[in-house]
């Protein structure tokens, strides 16, 4: 079996290939997890080597132990002390810690191992001072929350002009310090309004290939934010400084109606949908977005960033961009369709296997923590 790898790949003006530059190679498993889960959402590894491993849509939140194959509950839906309503990310935090944000029940639940060992609660300072909402965490006591303004009343358009602001607070004061400003993902928004002036209703039309700003807050407190037009990745050092990356040599792929059909068609097979026609959207971006709007950046353990590069009508494989914290394209990894990553430990890399049913699992890969 051919396993991929990691390759600089560097694109001239003309999107003529340049150079390419084996960086690492992919390296063969070093486990494989026979278990079948619905929808992997975010592993944590532990210190021991288990991982915690969310699936909101099945098996909701377990640890899992590659040696002996073991898949073993953390918790249970519901309402109660140290029970969720939907498994959602888990952070890390510092000493083998983990938070996750149990959004239906506004508050989170703080994990030590594979443990909850507190359930947070909704008037606590820092969930009420994030909303609920964990968009990432660090081990410096911090965790980043995203704040935008409420809908308009009536019909509207969420454009170029439209943000979110990520927000840092910190967990033990519930102090916040604001970070930047995100380019929200275009959409028609209807929204009603009681007459006591509270959201009642909101209905948004996304065409799903239409890309926001994406970002992500690594372990050691440094803030990724992949760009569009151009499109580019911004570093925040813990210190506050920014250091503004230059344009990514990819190049640019027109919309036209053959790539339309195949982003139709890749969606279809991503979701076990039948295939609709590109007319079922009434508007399409102009050229196709650098970066897949609906992947998550992701944190490599040799503190680089991994883009979902947006898969095309030629090249359907899952390609991610390797970004260092200078901004630069260090290469691109590139797996089969049917696989992504789902994140990283201190040396492994977590690969989610899709089946032709849709049931995945998950393989680890030896991951080389050299920056």
């Amino acid at each position: 079996m051919r396993y991929p790898f990691v390759a600089a790949v560097l694109f001239l003006p003309s999107a003529a290939l340049a150079q390419a530059i084996r960086i690492t190679p992919l390296a063969p498993p070093s486990g494989r997890l026979d278990h079948e889960f619905t929808r992997v959402e975010s592993v944590r590894e532990l210190k021991d080597g288990r991982v915690i491993v969310s699936d909101p849509n099945d098996r909701g939140l377990v640890v899992i132990d590659f040696r002996n194959g073991s898949v073993v509950d953390v918790s249970h839906k519901g309402r109660g002390p140290g029970e969720y309503a939907r498994a959602g990310t888990v952070y890390g935090l510092a000493a083998d810690s983990s938070v996750m944000s149990d959004n239906a029940n506004r508050r989170w639940l703080l994990l030590h191992g594979d443990r909850v060992v507190a359930t947070i609660p909704p008037d606590d300072p820092a969930v009420l001072a994030a909303a609920g909402i964990v968009s990432g965490a660090d081990t410096f006591g911090h965790v980043l929350t995203q704040r935008r303004p409420p809908p308009k009343p009536g019909p509207s358009i969420i454009g170029k002009d439209d943000s979110t602001t990520l927000v840092l607070v910190s967990r033990a004061r519930g102090t916040v310090d604001t970070l930047t400003a995100v380019r929200r993902q275009p959409a028609r928004v209807e929204a009603r309004y009681d007459a006591d002036g509270r959201l009642s209703t909101v209905t948004m039309r996304i065409n799903p290939f239409f890309a926001g700003e994406k970002f992500i807050l690594f372990q050691d407190g440094w803030l990724a934010v992949a760009r569009v037009e151009p499109y580019r990745v911004d570093w925040r050092a813990p210190d506050g400084k920014w250091t503004r990356g230059a344009p990514l040599p990819i190049p640019s792929i027109n919309m036209n109606d053959r790539e339309k059909r195949a982003a139709m068609a890749r969606m279809a097979k991503e979701n076990n949908l039948p295939v609709t026609s590109p007319d079922a959207f009434s508007d399409w971006p102009a050229t196709l977005s650098p970066f897949r709007p609906s992947g998550s950046l992701l944190e490599a353990s040799d503190g680089r960033l991994l883009v979902p590069h947006q898969s095309s009508a030629d090249h359907e494989e899952t390609i991610y961009d390797v970004v260092n914290r200078r901004g630069q394209l260090d290469g691109q990894l590139t797996l089969p369709p049917n696989e992504r990553i789902a994140g990283f430990g201190a040396a492994s890399v977590y690969v989610v296997v899709v089946d032709d049913d849709g049931i995945e699992r998950l393989r680890r890969h030896p991951w080389s923590a050299t920056r």
